[in-house]
């Protein structure tokens, strides 16, 4: 599996990649600001923006245009948070986590109240 990252891709007429490209970035707001900072650069260099490719790429390698180069920003489509937001993987919600209890009872082993353990106290159940 690959590690999840941005790229520019610049491809010459014929569609082919241009020596050196893909250049890759780290797949976090900054790395995301860094490629489009370089298609810009690219553009003001005099590339032809339709030849310049900003993409997520994901674990399984998979490629997603993120960053429309010809048309910059649009308000439809967010800011560098916002694709960042879409792309990432980081913020999945593991407020569970450790706690060995709801992992036990999530496994089908149920919990102490299920068993009849309430503490010190056992309120009816024989042992």
């Amino acid at each position: 599996m690959a590690t999840p990252h941005y790229e520019v891709i610049l491809f010459n007429d014929h569609g082919l990649r241009i020596g050196g490209f893909p250049v890759t970035y780290p797949k976090c707001r900054e790395g995301l600001t860094g490629a489009i900072a370089l298609a810009e650069s690219l553009v003001e260099h005099g590339e032809n923006p339709e030849l310049i490719s900003v993409n997520y790429r994901d674990e399984v390698g998979d490629g997603y245009p993120v960053y429309d180069v010809e048309r910059g920003w649009d308000d439809d489509h967010g800011t560098v948070e916002d694709v960042d937001a879409e792309c990432n993987d980081d913020h999945l919600d593991e407020s569970m986590d450790g706690d060995f209890d709801s992992g036990m009872a999530s496994a089908g082993f149920g919990t102490d109240e299920d068993y009849g353990s309430f503490g010190d106290e056992t309120y009816g159940a024989d042992f």
